[in-house]
């Protein structure tokens, strides 16, 4: 599940890029493979991050080391991050960018 929602976060990361961009005159089919490309060719971080996850083995509401992993990966990528949502100490927000559309994380 974990590594399902690291792929959720990273996919997101490289569409709010083609989603916020005007006059790209790059054909829709280049576009449909850029993200793809994107996350095989961060296999490694992605990777190592997914075993940092899993060699944590934190249970639920109590994945603070897991939290604050993803949470940094975010922040290298320019997102903004509200940490703490709904009262959980291990929940956050990401948001990247100004406008519409948005992706909520």
């Amino acid at each position: 599940m974990k590594l399902i929602l690291l792929f959720i976060v990273y996919f997101a990361i490289e569409c709010n890029c083609m989603a916020q961009s005007t006059g790209n005159s790059k054909s829709i089919d280049v576009l449909k493979n850029e993200p793809a490309k994107n996350i095989q060719g961060g296999y490694e971080v992605y990777k190592k991050i997914a075993l940092n996850i899993w060699e944590y083995a934190e249970l639920g509401y109590k994945e603070f080391k897991s939290s604050v992993l993803l949470q940094n990966m975010l922040k290298e990528n320019e997102f903004n991050i509200v940490a703490g949502v709904a009262a959980i100490p291990t929940a956050f927000a990401a948001t990247y960018g100004s406008g519409t559309p948005v992706i909520p994380l």
